[in-house]
């Protein structure tokens, strides 16, 4: 793929130029005679070395779509997807939800994605972020086609983050999310301009700092990166498969 250059050696031929008188009539002026310098040859340049292409970190990534096309995202080789839904009676129409669980290579259970007609109800709660990262799930075509929604609610990030209530564990988030707004946390529910979309995962723990070293970790850093390959369609909400 890449193009080969071998810079061709350029070489100056040297001229030699003579002058004699005949033997039989020897002139009484010294013969003379001339040599040409040869001109010296041209430096090659160096072969550029071409530059490496930088190594794509999702290579071999295996791709996973929702049942109803509205959405796609991909898995790191050696995971697998359990992908399900239902067909569910909502505000006078026939809609789809989709659930899909995935596993790791050792057939472990390690986020979960849903999508369709439900709410999230938040709570307040003391609550802090560890990383965010923006997620652009939607295209500017796709936003346009919902200027009727706060663009804020199409702002999508991976983020992790630990919130905690009086007297309850320390639960640790690692997902999809709209960013904090002001005194709120980030919510785990989103919207695509159609429907609600879930795609993370939680898990409880007894200290902040336990909470947050698992938001450190590099296992989270991989489910973030998971989340972040996530592309939203926001097809008609009562779309079926």
């Amino acid at each position: 793929m890449r193009a080969l250059l071998v810079p061709a050696a350029l070489l100056a031929v040297a001229a030699l130029v003579g002058c004699s008188q005949p033997a039989a009539a020897p002139s009484s002026s010294p013969t003379a005679s001339a040599e040409a310098a040869p001109s010296p040859s041209a430096t090659p340049s160096p072969t550029p070395t071409p530059s490496p292409t930088p190594a794509d970190p999702l290579a071999g990534w295996q791709e996973v779509a929702t049942p109803n096309g509205t959405a796609t995202f991909r898995v790191p080789p050696g995971w697998t997807a359990e992908v399900g839904g239902e067909q569910i009676e909502y505000d006078g129409e026939t809609h789809w939800v989709n659930q899909i669980g995935l596993r790791d290579a050792a057939g472990e259970l390690r986020l979960g994605y849903s999508d369709g007609p439900y709410d999230d109800v938040g709570a307040l709660a003391s609550f802090g972020v560890v990383r965010s990262a923006p997620v652009a799930t939607l295209d500017e075509a796709e936003r346009a086609a919902h200027d009727d929604v706060d663009p804020r609610y199409l702002d999508h990030h991976a983020i992790a983050w630990w919130t905690a209530g009086d007297g309850a564990p320390y639960i640790a988030h690692a997902g999809l999310a709209n960013p904090p707004l002001g005194e709120s946390q980030p919510t785990s529910i989103v919207i695509d301009g159609e429907r609600s979309v879930s795609f993370g995962v939680r898990e409880e723990f007894t200290s902040e700092a336990d909470a947050v070293a698992w938001l450190e970790s590099d296992d989270v850093a991989l489910l973030l990166q998971i989340v972040a390959t996530l592309d939203l369609t926001a097809i008609p909400a009562p779309a079926l498969p």
